[in-house]
């Protein structure tokens, strides 16, 4: 009776009641890490980042733009007219090349973006990452990303 008894609290604890995760039918945006923080870079190099853009649910997912941008929400200029970020590209199936958005990630799917930090100078620096898609609850994804510069003869951001 014991043996039974057993038997029947586990099986009570794989029910439909139990704590398993549920899971979206509509699509779902995330990014792996919120806020980015990225690792400290020497002046006159480039440092290649890429984030994991996430599909929680299981509507399909249409990412229509990405830019990274100032703080305040203005143009940041790239590092070929002396700004430290490459305007972010995005990669469903992990390519090397962007896809022209828009771009769909299907349920539970995931792409990537990419982005370069190429600091002229030392220093912080702090930008706004935004991505637009036709998630329901969170169509506008804006994060920060933060990174340092340091001279090649030392020096730090604290």
């Amino acid at each position: 009776m014991k043996r039974l008894a057993t038997v029947l609290v586990m099986a009570a604890g794989c029910s439909a009641g139990s704590n398993l995760p549920v899971v979206s039918e509509q699509a779902v945006i995330a990014l792996d890490r919120e806020p980015v923080q990225l690792p400290a870079a020497y002046v006159g190099t480039a440092q290649s980042e890429s984030l994991q853009i996430l599909n929680q649910g299981r509507g399909q997912l249409t990412i229509t733009a990405i830019r990274l941008v100032s703080l305040d929400g203005g143009a940041l200029p790239g590092s070929a007219a002396g700004g430290a970020f490459d305007q972010p590209l995005v990669a469903v199936d992990a390519g090397t090349v962007s896809d022209a958005l828009p771009v769909q990630l299907g349920g539970l799917q995931t792409g990537f973006v990419q982005f370069n930090f190429a600091p002229h100078t030392a220093g912080r620096r702090e930008a706004m990452l935004v991505i637009e898609s036709d998630a329901p609850g969170r169509p506008h994804l804006t994060t920060t990303v933060s990174a340092c510069a340091v001279n090649l003869d030392g020096g730090s951001c604290n």
